[in-house]
């Protein structure tokens, strides 16, 4: 794992390049960039002003870090070291999102059970992603034990659950709440996967009968 450096000073003001380290991923410190984001904007939910595209959600494990920069700072002569984080791409991240979301209720209800919306989401014919892949509201899971807060060490690195649901004015659509490396309490996301088909039984209802976790 490649870790880069650089010397800051007391203000935050960059002061110079220190270079990076090559550390053994048995050695590395946990580092996740991910991304959080506002309700998918179909649901009609308020957003904050200004953080109507959300903004980059970083996991770093501080004790492995520091330690790290502190090595890199005796051997540079500089007091404040400072570790660069990479981030990653809304685009890609809310397209990873849907199209997984897509896929899994593929599989779970069969292709025939819904009318999706994510398609040209997919392809890149489309760029609205924001109306149908965002964060889920605390209230609509924090009871769920299947997407509740897992304490480090549990090992899951992906959980998935969805089913049909109504959600405020929206009714009868396929929603699924996906989490990445929910052992560090990240971000829950919901995708709005698509419309139910008139008089398909779906008897998924996420929020009164939970889903599987995966691993």
């Amino acid at each position: 794992m490649r870790l880069t450096f650089t010397e800051i000073g007391s203000s935050g003001k960059h002061i110079r390049d220190l270079g990076y380290r090559l550390v053994p991923f048995a050695e590395a410190p946990l580092v996740l960039p991910l991304w959080t984001s506002p309700a998918p904007t179909i649901l009609g939910l308020p957003a904050k002003a200004g953080g109507e595209l959300g903004k980059s959600w970083t996991y770093q494990q501080r004790d492995r870090l520091d330690a790290i920069a502190k090595e890199v700072g005796n051997e540079k002569g500089a007091l404040i070291v400072q570790t660069q984080i990479g981030v990653v791409s809304r685009e890609d991240t809310l397209r990873f999102l849907a199209k997984t979301a897509h896929a899994w209720a593929v599989a779970k209800f069969g292709l025939d059970a819904f009318d999706p919306f994510l398609a040209d989401v997919i392809l890149n014919k489309a760029d609205d992603i924001e109306r149908y892949v965002g964060d889920a509201p605390r209230y609509l899971y924090e009871g769920m034990p299947e997407i509740g807060d897992l304490m480090e060490g549990e090992g899951h690195m992906f959980r998935i659950v969805g089913g049909r649901e109504h959600i405020g004015a929206l009714s009868d659509c396929v929603f699924t709440l996906i989490q990445l490396y929910p052992m560090v309490n990240s971000p829950v996301h919901l995708v709005v996967v698509g419309k139910v088909k008139p008089g398909f039984d779906m008897d998924a209802r996420m929020f009164e009968r939970y889903g599987e976790r995966t691993q």
